[in-house]
């Protein structure tokens, strides 16, 4: 049995609840209505996005700008948008579209010496403690030269936080689509290059799309396209398109979206993915406080677009800041309770909802894991954070085989 801070956590979890700081209630998913909901999935039978399950029987598939064949083509952890229903109930709907776009498909050109952060084709990329990993085990597990595609979205800082890296191949094949987005931090128009992170963007062959004064201009957010290997700190761009660094959402739409503060003026104004949300006296707050709002959280928001683009909140959760943290214990399962929704590690009671993430690395390999396939005595690797009521929320939950060495 291995349990990180847990003792911790649970003293923090009492502390909020007495100091009236503490949970309003557990998540129940979406708020009921057509509109649009852009998250992590976090597991499968019908897609799992931002704590509703949807329907996707009868919705379309687009993966990278190309037709999709359904949800087997998609993974745990990718960032995905989905338009369509949400049941009065708040936790079922039904999708009609359901669009995935990566951040960064391409090379490693700088291994993880923290087991936290990493570089890929020159852009910071780092990981939380809800990043998925798949093909491999560990960050530090990657190697130079590696090709990886990355889904997330980006903090105030611009770096890119990972829902999900996947491990596609060990080496870059010539003629292979590598791509990228990102802000132009420099223009070298003599030389046509185009600075993006750290990498240095040669567009001087390249077909470039969508940009008003012909080039590209410095501020811009971009998507860079090469099929050619990447050259030290340089890449060749086959295509160069000017993007938008944040969607726009039509008036009256509800919104469910999963993502970092990026913008924090007060507990009343900042923003999620750079899109404006509104705060008022009516909005609930989940799995926290209004204090704890600040910039790089991660949250979920839920509410509605008003008429200047923002989302007024109706649901704020807080899933992670700097004063409510995600810690990780791991060991072999005690007790189930099915009616309510837990399970006990060392006498402990973890609680799963709509939005924990589901993952099964075990022998078992279920793709729809999900709370009906724990057993008693099943080994999992669990992110929680603390209950007010001493009880703790499993954010994640990952089946494995045995501890090394365990018996």
């Amino acid at each position: 049995m291995k349990i990180r801070t847990l003792f911790v956590t649970l003293a923090l979890g009492m502390l909020l609840s007495a100091c009236g700081a503490g949970v309003l209630q557990l998540a129940t998913g979406g708020i009921g209505g057509t509109g649009i909901s852009s998250g992590s999935i976090t597991a499968f039978g019908s897609i799992f996005v931002n704590g509703v399950e949807y329907d996707v029987g009868q919705a379309t598939f687009t993966r990278n700008g190309m037709a999709a064949g359904g949800q087997g083509d998609y993974s745990v952890g990718e960032y995905v948008t989905v338009k369509g229903t949400v049941n009065p109930d708040g936790v079922t709907g039904t999708a009609t579209e359901v669009t995935f776009s990566s951040e960064l498909n391409g090379t490693v050109t700088g291994v993880s010496t923290d087991n936290v952060s990493i570089q890929v084709l020159g852009q910071a990329v780092r990981t939380n403690a809800l990043t998925v990993l798949s093909g491999f085990k560990q960050l530090t597990g990657l190697l130079a030269g590696n090709v990886v595609e990355v889904s997330g979205v980006r903090d105030a800082q611009g770096v890119l936080v990972a829902s999900n890296i996947r491990l596609d191949q060990g080496n870059y094949q010539p003629g292979e689509t590598q791509e990228l987005k990102g802000s132009v931090l420099q223009v070298d128009a003599l030389h046509s290059t185009v600075l993006i992170g750290g990498l240095s963007v040669d567009y001087s062959g390249a077909a470039l799309i969508g940009f008003p004064a012909g080039a590209p201009e410095a501020g811009q957010y971009v998507r860079v396209r090469s099929v050619r290997a990447v050259d030290g700190a340089r890449l060749v761009a086959s295509e160069l398109e000017l993007q938008s660094a944040s969607h726009q959402f039509a008036e009256g739409n509800r919104m469910e979206l999963e993502g970092v503060i990026t913008r924090f003026v007060s507990v009343n104004d900042f923003a999620v993915n750079s899109i404006p949300v509104v705060a008022n006296a009516g909005t609930q707050f989940e799995h926290g406080s209004a204090t704890q709002l600040a910039l790089d959280a991660l949250v979920e928001v839920d509410g509605q677009i008003n008429a200047n683009g923002a989302i007024v909140a109706e649901e704020v959760s807080i899933k992670e800041s700097v004063s409510s943290g995600i810690d990780e214990l791991s060991g072999n399962i005690t007790a189930i309770n099915p009616s309510a929704q837990e399970f006990t590690l060392a006498g402990v009671a973890i609680i799963v909802d709509s939005s924990t993430i589901w993952e099964d690395d075990s022998a078992y390999d279920v793709r729809q894991m999900g709370f009906p396939y724990l057993n008693v005595g099943d080994f999992v690797e669990v992110n929680v954070k603390p209950l007010g009521n001493g009880k703790l929320l499993a954010l994640r939950v990952k089946r494995g085989d045995r501890e090394e060495g365990e018996n």
